[in-house]
């Protein structure tokens, strides 16, 4: 790995910024012709559920550095994350100014998306054991119920 990587420092510092570059990919709200809300939130979902059942290893480094304070982030977050946050708020915001949906905190939406689908990766272990079983399967991707909990 040193080959590739002068330092553990840069070998950690890429996957960050791997497992972020992936996210903000995948996840952005991609608005196609004739896409209401719903499907446009449903799909974003489906897409960090999907994220969170392939990579739960990413999920959990990401995880791990964001307790620890982000202190390896912080660079990434400002100019990566933010950004594309800011553009898929402000689609919100058009949504909610058009009355397409209720008044809604686009901020504390996106939050609440981000928590519910990452614990299915970064708590995988307890949720297995509460619930008996292995929880993130194509089957039981989760994806109505975050749907309903967070944009009803």
């Amino acid at each position: 790995m040193l080959y590739y990587f002068p330092s553990k420092e840069s070998l950690y510092q890429h996957v960050l910024k791997s497992v972020l570059d992936l996210w903000i990919e995948r996840m952005a709200l991609m608005e196609q012709d004739g896409d209401t809300p719903a499907v446009m939130l449903e799909n974003y979902i489906r897409g960090k559920l999907e994220l969170s059942r392939k990579r739960p290893y990413g999920s959990k480094v990401f995880a791990n550095e964001v307790i620890s304070g982000a202190a390896h982030l912080k660079f990434y977050i400002e100019n990566d994350l933010l950004p594309q946050l800011e553009a898929d708020m402000e689609l919100v915001r058009s949504w909610i100014g058009d009355g397409k949906i209720d008044p809604i905190d686009p901020e504390h939406l996106f939050f609440t998306i981000w928590a519910s689908t990452q614990t299915y990766a970064d708590f995988s272990s307890q949720i297995s054991l509460a619930l008996g079983k292995v929880v993130l399967t194509r089957k039981t991707s989760g994806v109505r119920e975050i749907f309903s909990l967070t944009c009803l």
